[in-house]
């Protein structure tokens, strides 16, 4: 899956493809979320703050899976 850089003070990169949403945190590792609507990684990737809408929007409606 192809990551995308990003500027966050909490996440290094963004990576989707075919439903799924991997992300790498700077602190954390890296996790995957499955059945991801693309809508959501759209909505993510244009987000005023990524942390935010992970912790708000992601996190509870889909479930990780520690990937590193």
């Amino acid at each position: 899956m192809e990551m995308k850089s990003v500027v966050s003070s909490s996440i290094r990169a963004i990576g989707y493809e075919n439903g799924i949403l991997q992300i790498e945190f700077h602190t954390k590792g890296t996790y995957r979320y499955y059945n991801v609507p693309l809508y959501v990684y759209n909505e993510l990737m244009n987000a005023p703050s990524l942390g935010k809408y992970v912790s708000e929007r992601i996190n509870p409606a889909y479930k990780a899976h520690k990937v590193t």
